[in-house]
């Protein structure tokens, strides 16, 4: 079984989260998302 690496990108521009997730879906991670330090 492959583990994927688990990414945790934190920002709360939208914009630079919706960029980092164009860029990195393509690659075999597991993504997380947040808006800050809280979520």
């Amino acid at each position: 079984m492959v583990k994927l690496a688990n990414i945790l990108i934190v920002d709360d521009d939208p914009d630079i989260r919706e960029a980092a997730k164009i860029i990195l879906e393509t690659q075999p991670y597991k993504l997380t998302f947040a808006s800050n330090g809280k979520e």
